[in-house]
């Protein structure tokens, strides 16, 4: 029971700290979307300055690449 406790124990903390770093990393997506739109720059990809597609923002609001982009980067 003790070697299935911790097992479990261990399991719950791997998930626990993947979420915390998935929820980090869409906080820092967030904050960058916010600073390109103080910065007037919202919609514009960082790579080539094009418009990033209203599709795209909306499926993705803190897109920071055009879909062109998006997929070179892959």
């Amino acid at each position: 029971d003790d070697e299935e406790d911790r097992i479990t124990e261990a399991s719950e903390l791997d998930r626990d700290v993947a979420m915390e770093q998935e929820l980090e990393r869409r906080l820092k997506e967030v904050r960058k979307a916010r600073e390109h739109i103080t910065q007037g720059k919202y919609g514009q990809c960082v790579t080539c300055a094009s418009p990033i597609g209203s599709d795209r923002l909306q499926a993705v609001p803190t897109a920071i690449l055009c879909i062109n982009c998006a997929q070179k980067a892959l």
